[in-house]
């Protein structure tokens, strides 16, 4: 059983360094970021800049804060995306972003955060990732759009979690670990579905 853990866990970390790559590439090329859902974005980059510190204060294994590092990066090139894509621009969503950020990276380059709190830190940014689907569920239902993320990422992400529920099932991690991909995973599957509903719609009505 350990055997397919360890191939899953693998596999899901090169998807991970990965994944985000195509939804980049979607807002450069469809210029749509502006449909992004500001608390699907706020809620991403919490949880990756506390998982950030998280990673960096228990001193966890180089793969697990490249993968946190290279996803931070996409979320900030995001952030650019969105704000040149929407037509209004909020600035302070973005101040008040990057500060998150930059706090985030102090406290994980001068690890001085005691294990109880990091604990904390470890899961609320679990929470943060559970949820952060749902407010761009409801946009996409209010704007019956649902074409902000690309499909290749939404994919490659429930493979990825996949992935993380067959590695903690393997190696009999804490229940956390384990419900959080089932939780994530059911979101996603109604932002894919949304995805193919109101494409179809649009096809209809063209």
């Amino acid at each position: 059983m350990e055997y397919i853990g360890y191939i899953s866990i693998n596999i899901s970390f090169v998807i991970y360094c990965t994944y985000f790559l195509p939804q980049i590439i979607y807002n450069q090329i469809k210029c749509q970021a502006g449909y992004i859902s500001h608390s699907n974005q706020t809620l991403m980059i919490v949880a990756n800049t506390l998982d950030l510190i998280y990673g960096f204060g228990f001193n966890l294994q180089w793969q697990y804060r490249t993968v946190t590092m290279s996803i931070l990066l996409c979320l900030l090139f995001q952030q650019w995306q969105i704000y040149r894509d929407s037509q209004q621009k909020i600035y302070r969503f973005h101040i008040v972003i990057l500060t998150i950020v930059i706090l985030g990276i102090i406290f994980a380059i001068f690890n001085i955060l005691g294990p109880k709190v990091l604990q904390k830190i470890g899961f609320i940014s679990m929470f943060c990732y559970a949820v952060h689907w749902l407010p761009q569920i409801v946009k996409n239902i209010k704007e019956k759009n649902a074409s902000a993320f690309s499909v290749w990422f939404l994919l490659l992400n429930i493979i990825a979690l996949l992935c993380d529920e067959i590695s903690a099932l393997s190696f009999g991690w804490p229940l956390p670990s384990l419900l959080s991909p089932i939780l994530i995973l059911s979101l996603l599957f109604i932002v894919v579905g949304q995805y193919y509903y109101y494409q179809r719609l649009r096809m209809i009505i063209d």
